[in-house]
């Protein structure tokens, strides 16, 4: 068929009106016949790169379906984070049919190539009815090009990706740095648990009555009164969903000497962590602007005396989700100080045999698509965030079955930062790995 364009092409070049108008003729039907028998999944394939790309408007490629789930700002805003993370959208990479109307579908950016899945109508229309991207692979990425990028990010960044030993590691910014890393200081509660138990002063399977209430994130702040839970379930929660609560009543359970313990052991600075707060102490602290101001003043021994008088009975939520919504609330002066190596040490104390259940519990949750999984032996996650702190960190195994660790903290006192920022730039270290 591109035969007979090309001859079509020459024949205008070189022929007579007549036999212009009949390579013409023949140049067109070929034309027509390539559309006719075009696949309408590769042609609506092409034709998200182009919206994506802002050349096609997302009403003639999405179905109305589609779009009141997911709006055409929402697509732009996707994309220009993952153009962000990735570089520029390309091209589609492959299409492979699953059905008449679904394929698994890749895309090419710069850095990345983008998979998923996409649907479109059984009808003439052939609009696109489904699109989800489930993971990316690095294309010629390297740990020179991925620093470069943590790097430029706007605030204060650290990172350490290698091994769990701290020798030769692949990329390695800020990491002597304290950084805020929010909920990730739940790590040194399920540490602090593990070690709790080889010590039997706890097992897993202990039942505790839920008497801790924080705020969200989580479930349990919302459960009744002594609801009887184990230190399994606890823990699970505390890791898979971020559970404050669930924290809060493990830090109860093993007392707060105990957690500053283990934030000792990892090489923990004493101030301005300690002393260890709970989440609802947290929380508390900064939905104040008075006891705030307080606290951040005081030193040591006058922080703890002042979390002596916290109010027993807990601030309204609807007072802590404002006070939360907004700019970042005194990251640099109130929060879970914790330096890229010093979260390597943490992990270290979590790679032996006697902490195989406390790994369980961190691979609930990977942070990342299950794809990822196929990279690795093992791998376990916890992040942490709130306005201006982000926080991601992996314990992993390779299949060569060395231990390593990949840490990144991104803090900004003044702004709030992006998670799917951050989670590329996590995605495609971890896509290093052979």
């Amino acid at each position: 068929m591109r035969k007979i364009v090309l001859l079509g092409i020459a024949s205008i070049l070189l022929c007579s009106t007549a036999e212009r108008a009949l390579a013409e003729s023949i140049q067109k039907d070929a034309s027509q016949s390539q559309v006719a028998s075009a696949d309408p999944l590769r042609v609506k394939a092409d034709a998200i790169v182009m919206v994506l790309n802002g050349k096609l408007p997302a009403k003639d490629v999405f179905s109305p379906e589609f779009l009141a789930q997911v709006s055409p700002s929402q697509l732009s805003a996707l994309q220009t984070q993952l153009v962000a993370a990735y570089g520029p959208l390309q091209a589609v990479e492959s299409i492979t049919k699953t059905g008449d109307f679904s394929a698994n579908i890749a895309f090419r950016y710069e850095k990345a190539i983008g998979s998923g899945v996409m649907t479109i109508a059984p009808d003439a229309s052939h609009l696109v009815t489904g699109l989800r991207l489930t993971s990316f692979e690095a294309v010629d990425d390297t740990p020179a090009k991925i620093s470069a990028d943590i790097k430029a990010l706007p605030g204060t960044v650290s990172a350490y990706y290698g091994p769990l030993d701290g020798e030769r590691p692949l990329i390695s910014i800020n990491v002597d740095r304290p950084m805020a890393v929010g909920s990730a200081f739940k790590l040194y509660v399920l540490s602090a648990l593990s070690n709790s138990i080889k010590a039997d002063q706890h097992r897993w399977n202990d039942v505790v009555p839920l008497t801790a209430k924080s705020y969200p994130s989580g479930l349990l702040q919302a459960w009744p009164k002594d609801s009887p839970l184990t230190v399994q379930s606890l823990a699970s929660l505390m890791i898979q969903i971020s559970d404050n609560t669930a924290a809060d009543q493990l830090i109860a359970l093993l007392g707060r000497n105990v957690v500053e313990q283990e934030y000792a052991a990892s090489g923990g600075a004493s101030e301005p962590t300690l002393p260890f707060l709970t989440t609802r102490e947290m929380f508390t602290i900064k939905s104040d602007p008075t006891l705030l101001e307080a606290y951040a003043k005081a030193g040591e021994a006058a922080r703890r005396k002042l979390l002596q008088s916290l109010p027993k009975e807990r601030m309204p939520q609807e007072q802590v989700i404002s006070a939360f919504s907004g700019k970042p609330v005194a990251i640099d002066r109130i929060e879970w100080f914790v330096s890229a190596d010093q979260m390597r040490k943490l992990l270290q104390r979590l790679t032996g045999p006697d902490s195989a259940k406390a790994r369980e519990i961190m691979a609930i949750n990977i942070g990342v698509g299950d794809d990822m999984r196929k990279h690795w032996n093992y791998i376990g996650y916890k992040g942490g965030s709130e306005p201006g702190v982000l926080d991601m960190t992996w314990l992993l195994q390779s299949k060569s079955g060395d231990w390593r660790i990949l840490t990144l903290a991104w803090n900004d006192q003044n702004n709030a930062v992006a998670t799917d920022t951050l989670l590329a730039l996590g995605k495609r270290i971890l896509s290093l790995n052979d």
